[in-house]
């Protein structure tokens, strides 16, 4: 099932009211803006706001989707392969 109406979540607001805590990742919040139930798990898009200090996402690997990140203030190290930007 997917949302026939469209829908608007602010910056700092979570689609569904709930905020994620990153336990044991860091103390970053994960607030999910557009949920896979929104689109029949075809797109899911998260606010994250970084409270931790040098702590984005660990290493990691997606194997099955897409991510991509707007860092608006700070620095990310990313690494594709054995590339790092």
């Amino acid at each position: 099932m997917s949302t026939d109406k469209g829908f608007r979540v602010k910056a700092g607001e979570a689609r569904f009211g709930e905020h994620y805590k990153m336990k044991g990742v860091t103390l970053n919040n994960l607030d999910v803006k557009i949920s896979g139930t929104d689109t029949k798990n075809d797109l899911a898009v998260f606010e994250q706001t970084g409270l931790t200090p040098n702590g984005g996402p660990p290493l990691h690997i997606h194997p099955f989707q897409d991510e991509w990140f707007y860092v608006i203030e700070g620095e990310y190290l990313f690494q594709i392969g054995d590339d790092k930007y």
